[in-house]
């Protein structure tokens, strides 16, 4: 599946539905978002076996696909592929955190347990309530 990517991102998601992608096409720009902000021709993603990533954040960053093993930043829309990633995934250490992988989960606010997100960059405390499939 190649997409033809306009500037717009309306007029990407209109592209992507009228394609027969509808349930893809929110999920792909935000995760196409993340690529064209994070990623460069100095780094590397997975994209879990999904062709539409695979082919269009090379065009838009320059970055190459690799396997889990190795990417740099890994892409997650099938939960069923968790277990496996974070089993694969690069792990770095206190010294050289850059050394892991970023990991982006695709999955749906609103369930039942709580996430609480605190630190550098966030004033106090904020609160999300996720799926089993992050938490």
């Amino acid at each position: 599946m190649r997409v033809e990517l306009p500037v717009d991102v309306k007029n990407i998601i209109e592209t992507l539905e009228a394609n027969g992608y509808e349930a893809f096409a929110v999920v792909f720009v935000l995760f196409l978002a993340l690529a064209i902000t994070l990623l460069d021709n100095e780094v590397s993603f997975f994209a879990c076996k999904n062709a539409g990533l695979s082919e269009n954040i090379p065009l838009l960053t320059l970055s190459s696909e690799t396997d889990m093993e190795n990417a740099d930043y890994i892409f997650v829309n099938d939960s069923e592929m968790l277990e496996e990633i974070f089993e694969k995934a690069k792990i770095g250490s206190l010294a050289d955190p850059q050394q892991s992988a970023t990991i982006f989960i695709k999955t749906e606010l609103g369930g039942d347990k709580e996430l609480k997100l605190y630190g550098s960059g966030i004033d106090k405390e904020i609160s999300l309530f996720v799926s089993d499939v992050v938490y």
